[in-house]
């Protein structure tokens, strides 16, 4: 089993993407119901949107770990 332990001022992955992909869960859910304003977004944006914040994430994790 392998535990990481954060020392203060570094990133909690883990929580990170506990964040992220509950935020897309609820972006999602706003976009599918037709909440103002995101039901003005098209579906097919929304799933690029949220693509692209994984990816993002996952770039910016991977230049993370490289430097450390």
């Amino acid at each position: 089993m392998y535990l990481d332990v954060n020392s203060r001022g570094e990133v909690s992955w883990s929580t990170y993407y506990v964040v992220l992909g509950s935020f897309s869960i609820a972006f999602a859910a706003l976009i599918l119901l037709t909440a103002f304003p995101f039901g003005f977004l098209p579906t097919g944006a929304g799933v690029l949107i949220v693509g692209l914040l994984y990816l993002g994430s996952a770039i910016a994790h991977r230049l993370y770990e490289r430097r450390t």
